[in-house]
């Protein structure tokens, strides 16, 4: 902050604002003789991202020596969040004997910059139980791989998924999570007899008859 009538110390310097003079306070303070802006702790963007200050010079006696100056300071992004997946989120369902294709997608969150590859996320499988028939796409798209799919003969499948930031490149942090996909039975069985024969048996009635004596 620095007015064009400072001669000397003839002009004295303040912040107000959230972050200078109002909670959390002097994170930023000024000089009051040479008007420098200066930063007295680490910022946290995810906790406050743009500060809006009002910087003031006045004389002395307290009159303005310039009109205040509004101060816009953004907290630049960096990668210091992991993803986060949510546990309640990462179930799924699909029918047995369901063709190649897509049909849920997963996400996990990041607290960075949505703006940046900070909080971007890439997407892959790491292990599948019982068999490998399910893909995940970069973006998180799960899909049926291979249609062998058939709930009599497993009707749960265990997903072990990552998400990697800054799109999956080099230097990204990397969450794992475990996603259940349950099979949905169709109609496709025949019904059938519990043993192969069965026997008939034919019993003769017999009456008897009371004879007097």
């Amino acid at each position: 902050i620095r007015s064009d009538q400072q001669t000397g110390t003839n002009i004295l310097y303040s912040l107000e604002g959230v972050g200078a003079n109002q909670y959390p306070f002097h994170v930023f303070v000024v000089d009051p003789k040479t008007g420098n802006v200066r930063v007295t702790r680490k910022l946290d963007r995810e906790q406050i991202d743009t500060y809006k200050l009002e910087g003031f010079a006045k004389f002395p006696n307290g009159t303005e020596a310039e009109k205040k100056k509004d101060i816009r300071i953004k907290v630049i992004d960096e990668n210091d969040n992991p993803p986060i997946f949510d546990s309640s989120l990462l179930r799924a369902s699909v029918d047995e004997n369901s063709a190649a294709g897509q049909f849920t997608i997963i996400k996990a969150t990041d607290a960075d910059d949505p703006e940046t590859n900070n909080a971007k996320i890439a997407y892959s499988i790491i292990d599948q139980k019982p068999h490998h028939y399910f893909g995940i796409t970069k973006d998180g798209m799960i899909f049926v791989q291979n249609a062998m799919l058939d709930r009599e003969e497993e009707d749960t499948y265990i997903l072990t998924v990552t998400g990697k930031d800054l799109y999956g490149a080099e230097g990204g942090n990397i969450a794992t999570g475990t996603v259940t996909i349950t099979i949905r039975d169709v109609n496709d069985n025949l019904p059938t007899l519990e043993k192969p024969h069965v026997s008939f048996y034919h019993v003769k009635m017999f009456q008897l008859k009371h004879v007097a004596v």
